[in-house]
């Protein structure tokens, strides 16, 4: 039984783990497919937020007419200096700032590279395709719809960063002092580590290079600080290569990459609604296999002890019936012609009829007990008339065992009651006596004690022997229904160890107990406490 218990639950535990694993990874990809849905989203509104500042100083820019026109040029912090580069000549200011550092422009700058990139460059209206980046899962259809978004996000932008670097002619010619004038879009441009906003001019024959030096950390300041709220943790980098990718999260009018960084912690962080379905599912299943484990053990356990029981039982009918038939057979063949003899037998065959009787109504009190049957008719009766009724009885039993039995009843509890079943208390009483006469026969001390006495609303009665005492092992299974074996018996006293069982069953039903006196030296103890009436 035991090994198909193990087997079983071993089979639901595997099944259980196998699903519990399979929801925890499902669990887990979805959890970061929202995160990363979650932070898609704020990147997206971070983007947005940052390329209308761009597009605005882009668009503030792209207004200034040009071979320096009339229209006042406004201070802005993220212009470090306006300049104009015609040829292969020096870089000449614009306006009235940055006539000081353009020195140091100057001398870093690219001139090839900065004419090459107002020639052709990628549309970034026409973004390339995203590289492979880490994905929550490859078929996620959250993670497709994000990128389609990410794609369609990247264009609008675009497209708002382009209408911003036209001119307001859209590429037309200008009047420029009477002369015809074509301006270009501004584009954005990294030369070393300044970033500048540039674009063609031509005009009477005249070709130039135009645009602003951008302060590169004043600018990321400004942008970062717009999305301070959504991704606090982001930075901003450089992206000097030529493809323009939507997927890396970077800006449509500057030719920089967000790295947003960590989300901000929303709080409410515990175990998901799965999760908790798999820690019920499991203590469900320990507490189902516990409860499986404890009825097969109480089930073992039951069987055992009746078992034992039937054992004892064999054995205790067995001696008396084999005396039985031995005596009667010899009476009634007349082996046995001597009076005394004859009642010697008798009186053998009476006390074992006696014993018979005892053993059959401590089983038949035991059996109503468990079907709760157990205690008849509470009554008050009284200390002094339960004496009485049962001193007879109770001596009776001490001489056959050769004991002698000594009542002692303080003068508080003469005229004291209890409420309680009298034929469930004498039967207490009784077997208590019964045990000590069969336990403690033969002890140096013959002597039995009844002690009663009234203690803080209890009627105590203690019977006391001055045997050899009870030992802590058998202590421990005293009150212990069909504890005693057939073996037991034999190797001690008589008796299939219900008795006591019995009585302090019968002693809770009515109100009180009964116990070992474990701390009385000299023999056994036996304490019944019943409340006074």
């Amino acid at each position: 039984m035991a090994l198909v218990l193990g087997a079983c639950v071993a089979v639901i535990a595997a099944a259980l783990g196998w699903v519990s694993v399979t929801v925890v990874r499902l669990d887990e990809e979805g959890s970061r497919a929202r995160r990363q849905a979650r932070l898609e989203e704020s990147v997206r509104l971070a983007l947005w937020r940052m390329d209308s500042v761009a597009v605005a100083l882009i668009g503030r820019e792209s207004a200034r007419p040009a071979f320096g026109g009339d229209l006042p040029l406004a201070a802005s912090p993220e212009v470090v200096a306006r300049f104009r580069l015609e040829g292969r000549g020096g870089l000449e200011a614009v306006g009235p700032d940055g006539h000081g550092r353009l020195a140091e422009l100057e001398a870093s700058l690219d001139r090839e590279r900065l004419w090459a990139s107002l020639g052709s460059g990628p549309s970034p209206s026409e973004p390339a395709p995203s590289p492979e980046r880490e994905q929550v899962q490859a078929d996620s259809p959250l993670v497709m719809k994000q990128q389609a978004m990410n794609v369609q996000e990247f264009q609008a932008r675009s497209r708002a960063a382009m209408q911003a670097a036209e001119p307001a002619s859209k590429g037309g010619p200008q009047l420029l002092r009477g002369a015809a004038a074509s301006v270009g879009a501004m584009r954005p441009l990294w030369t070393g580590e300044e970033l500048l906003l540039v674009r063609p001019v031509t005009a009477a024959g005249r070709e130039a290079v135009e645009g602003c030096w951008l302060d590169w950390a004043v600018l990321e300041g400004t942008l970062l600080a717009q999305v301070d709220d959504l991704l606090p943790g982001s930075r901003l980098e450089p992206v000097r290569g030529e493809g323009v990718d939507a997927g890396e999260r970077r800006l449509a009018a500057l030719p920089v990459r967000l790295v947003p960084g960590p989300l901000p912690d929303e709080g409410g962080g515990g175990p998901s609604a799965a999760r908790l379905s798999l820690l019920v599912a499991w203590g469900g299943t320990a507490l189902a296999a516990l409860a499986a484990v404890l009825l097969v053990v109480g089930v073992v356990t039951l069987s055992e002890r009746r078992a034992a029981f039937v054992s004892a039982v064999t054995h205790e009918l067995r001696t008396p019936l084999t005396t039985f038939r031995m005596y009667t057979e010899m009476l009634r063949d007349g082996m046995v012609p001597d009076p005394e003899r004859q009642r010697a037998y008798l009186t053998t065959l009476a006390g074992e009829a006696v014993r018979l009787d005892h053993l059959v109504h401590n089983v038949l009190a035991y059996a109503r007990l468990e079907r709760g049957r157990g205690v008849g008719e509470v009554e008050r009766v009284a200390v002094a008339a339960l004496l009485d009724r049962t001193g007879e009885r109770l001596e009776e039993r001490a001489r056959q065992a050769g004991m002698e039995l000594e009542v002692v009843v303080e003068e508080e509890a003469q005229d004291a009651a209890v409420n309680a079943d009298s034929a469930a208390l004498e039967r207490v009483l009784f077997n208590l006596v019964d045990n000590a006469c069969r336990y403690a026969a033969g002890a140096d001390d013959p002597r039995l004690h009844l002690e009663v006495a009234v203690k803080g609303g209890w009627l105590e009665l203690a019977v006391r022997d001055h045997g050899p005492g009870v030992s802590p092992e058998v202590a421990r299974r005293l009150f212990r229904p069909f504890a005693k074996s057939a073996r037991a018996a034999a190797e001690s006293a008589p008796g299939v160890g219900l008795g006591l069982a019995l009585s302090r069953r019968l002693a809770r039903r009515m109100g009180g107990d009964l116990s070992l006196d474990r701390h009385h030296d000299g023999g056994a103890r036996f304490l019944l406490r019943l409340p006074v009436a």
